[in-house]
């Protein structure tokens, strides 16, 4: 368990107050989903395309049947399978071929990074956010929960998920401000808290609990959407506290990546249910270093 004597505790009711500017227009997470009008659609498919590639007794044509639905996502498949690792197995034309090329496994991981690349690859003016950026962030979030679940013995598909969706919130509230033509910019404080003082004070609430919104909306299932909830607070959950606590540590790795400054260590409380030490927290952040730069293929998919 870390030691107290090292780590942050959090200041008692730290999350900012609840304060609306406007009560017509903030309403609630659920109601920005609703009224956000260009939701992209191709992700619903996800959940049924995530069952079957858990299951290795799947039929393959109804993975390919259900990929072929996806023409962005087709595409990725087909160039990754023609990649510079698979030379010499000659040219891949077919997604059939594609998919038996690649094996389930990596499927799995393509399918949900070229989701999350079309739902977080895009610049967010709100959020003084580039598209690249952004993109590499999740990628990072994705690598190091997945790394964190490794070590700790939790599904490992499960939380690189979590990590590719944790900020899907960030794009519902930047396309809803830009449809209300609204002048709202949120600035991010780094660790602990993100973005989400801001959000909480100018919104009421924050991009969590949007995105778990539309997960819900799109029949994701609750070990995704509960999490991703309450990845600021993972003792608030009840169902998935681990999942929660996982996206927690893998947004702090995240920073220690890419950050030049100390980043402040993670609460005590919450390491209370993965149980981490400082030394793990140091080999997966390196590790996470490691794994993001062999991700050509991840954060050149666009």
């Amino acid at each position: 368990m870390l030691n107290s004597s090292n780590v942050n505790e959090p200041e008692s009711d730290s999350q900012p107050k609840h304060v609306s500017i406007d009560r017509q227009a903030f309403t609630s997470p659920q109601a920005v989903v609703e009224d956000l009008r260009t939701l992209p659609s191709g992700p619903r498919i996800l959940p049924e395309l995530l069952a079957l590639l858990s299951s290795y007794g799947s039929n393959l044509d109804a993975i390919i049947k259900l990929i072929r639905m996806e023409r962005a996502l087709a595409a990725r498949v087909l160039k990754v399978s023609n990649n510079v690792n698979q030379r010499g197995m000659g040219e891949c034309t077919s997604i059939e071929e594609a998919v038996g090329r690649l094996g389930f496994e990596q499927v799995h991981r393509l399918v949900i990074t070229a989701i999350g690349l079309e739902l977080e690859g895009k610049n967010l003016p709100s959020y003084g956010l580039k598209g690249v950026q952004l993109w590499i962030d999740t990628v990072t979030v994705a690598i190091a929960a997945e790394l964190v679940a490794e070590s700790v013995g939790l599904d490992t598909r499960t939380c690189y998920s979590l990590g590719l969706f944790h900020g899907v919130g960030m794009v519902v509230i930047d396309g809803w401000i830009q449809q209300k033509q609204l002048e709202l910019r949120f600035t991010s404080t780094g660790f602990p808290y993100d973005t989400t003082e801001g959000e909480f004070t100018m919104l009421g609430f924050n991009h969590a609990e949007v995105g778990s919104a539309l997960l819900k909306k799109w029949n994701y299932p609750a070990e995704l959407f509960d999490p991703i909830r309450w990845q600021y607070q993972p003792e608030k959950s009840v169902s998935y506290p681990k999942l929660a606590a996982v996206l927690f540590f893998a947004r702090w790795i995240r920073d220690a990546v890419h950050c030049d400054d100390s980043v402040p260590l993670p609460f005590l409380s919450s390491n209370d249910y993965l149980g981490l030490t400082f030394r793990q927290l140091g080999e997966i952040t390196e590790k996470t270093k490691d794994r993001l730069a062999q991700s050509s293929d991840l954060l050149h998919l666009a």
